[in-house]
């Protein structure tokens, strides 16, 4: 869609007329201009950047993913440290989205002058993981946090933007046989092998926080295994121990001490902790302790005369709430500790499957046949190998 000066568009909701379009930025999925709604108001439209080059089509459905994700958020009290969602194109064939104007720099713009001063950077850092927690708990994986995606509004601080990476469920871009979804250096490895979860979104919060102290990369201090080689308080004097800890603990692949949005609320501005000494699994950016038998399912009130037939009288332990979705069982999976300490997975017979990852790709667990659990198993709630995982959780071994 090429939209010009003046040119008028009109979207579901509103009309709007076109201020200014900003050159198209290389190697960028998406226009973006400047406009005016009906009503006076700034606003952003960001339409798929038509080349002709094989591209084209995942580009759209980069947008439509954004556009989807943002509109099933839009209006939450907790959104505030993320982009608003306003209109989208009522054709299919011609689509953009509308959002809100933001207006201030990307952190990207403000440290490139120069690194921030701690407390600052704690500032900012706590909106960022404030967004990050909200949208775990919504099943929703960002997937590409770093410094340009992130503006920092005068009065509401670091607002988090572009969700055309993000994964909700089963909504997610479309991935070709060489689409990387994330940027290098700032993504957590693990998601460009298919080990998704939400920690992948704490490691890219720990690179930012990192860059914000330091001034530089973090891609420039890490070793072949994706950790840190030096803490920001070795890097730049002035910096203190405790947060430097946060950011070494954050970025960290293997997610030993920081795995959740929580963890970085909690321990932010001190020394970091494990919060949870037994072993746990991380589901929706929530920490569940395991103990013996542990049902996870589709929350409901009662069981009822279906729940019975097939052996179950009492609500899953783990229940998850889908938002008028019904692709969960009531009793989907069960995890269990045996005699010697060891936890087992099982498949209920659920009705959309389950699958465990392993060896790079996920493989379906054989319904009502358990299986031994590995520290770190990322474990799909649901599972389509052309849609992919529905919800993930990660199984941690203290």
């Amino acid at each position: 869609m090429l939209l010009t000066h003046n040119s008028t568009i009109r979207g579901k909701l509103d009309t709007y007329k076109i201020i200014k379009t900003l050159p198209a930025a290389a190697g960028g999925m998406a226009s973006v201009s400047f406009a005016i709604n009906s009503r006076g108001q700034q606003v952003v439209i960001k339409s798929p950047k038509i080349t002709g080059d094989g591209n084209d089509d995942m580009r759209i459905d980069k947008l439509r993913v954004e556009a989807e994700i943002l509109k099933d958020i839009s209006g939450s009290a907790s959104q505030n440290f993320i982009v608003k969602y306003l209109d989208e194109s009522p054709q299919s064939n011609d689509f953009f989205l509308v959002i809100e104007k933001i207006n201030g720099k990307t952190i990207k713009e403000i440290v490139t002058l120069q690194p921030l001063a701690e407390q600052a950077v704690l500032r900012y850092f706590q909106n960022i993981v404030k967004a990050l927690n909200f949208l775990h708990r919504q099943n929703i994986i960002h997937r590409d946090i770093k410094p340009n995606n992130i503006i920092v509004d005068p009065i509401r601080g670091p607002i988090l933007i572009d969700f055309g990476a993000a994964k909700q469920g089963w909504i997610q871009m479309k991935q070709g046989n060489e689409t990387i979804i994330g940027t290098p250096g700032w993504s957590c490895p693990h998601q460009f092998t298919g080990g998704l979860s939400t920690s992948c979104d704490v490691y890219s919060a720990g690179a930012v926080l990192f860059y914000m102290l330091v001034g530089k990369e973090p891609k420039f201090y890490m070793n072949t295994k994706h950790t840190l080689t030096q803490e920001p308080n070795q890097i730049r004097s002035g910096i203190s121990h405790e947060i430097s800890t946060i950011v070494k603990n954050s970025i960290d692949p293997d997610h030993r001490l920081v795995s959740s949005a929580d963890d970085l609320l909690v321990h932010t501005g001190r020394v970091v902790t494990p919060s949870i000494t037994q072993p746990y699994i991380l589901l929706e950016g929530v920490k569940y302790t395991l103990r013996n038998d542990t049902d996870i399912g589709r929350a409901h009130q009662i069981c009822d005369r279906n729940c019975h037939s097939t052996g179950y009288q009492t609500r899953p332990a783990i229940p998850i709430n889908e938002k008028g979705k019904n692709y969960l069982s009531k009793h989907h999976i069960r995890i269990w500790k045996d005699k010697n300490g060891y936890f087992w997975i099982q498949d209920l017979r659920s009705k959309n499957g389950s699958a465990i990852f392993s060896n790079g790709s996920y493989r379906r667990l054989t319904p009502g046949k358990k299986e031994l659990l590995n520290p770190k198993s990322v474990v799909a709630l649901c599972y389509n190998q052309s849609k992919g995982a529905y919800v993930t959780f990660t199984f941690h071994e203290r």
